[in-house]
């Protein structure tokens, strides 16, 4: 969880899918959350909440990683 806040925090592209979401929820990272949908992307962190990767959420994520950097995030809470 150290290494997700640390990427969250230098405005690093993140991608979870499925359990991985949870793993995002315990790193009490700000303003990432699962709406309840298939995909969510937002702030440079793409989540999907069926298991196994589809072609949207690959394409979202190479997305996310071509910014480089998402400075849009609210680090004040981050625990990096």
């Amino acid at each position: 969880m150290q290494f997700v806040a640390e990427a969250f925090k230098h405005g690093k592209a993140i991608g979870a899918v499925a359990d991985g979401i949870r793993l995002l929820s315990n790193a009490r990272l700000n303003g990432v959350q699962n709406h309840g949908e298939a995909l969510t992307a937002d702030q440079g962190v793409v989540l999907q909440s069926s298991p196994g990767a589809t072609g949207e959420f690959v394409e979202q994520f190479v997305a996310a990683i071509a910014a480089h950097r998402h400075h849009n995030r609210d680090l004040a809470p981050a625990p990096a």
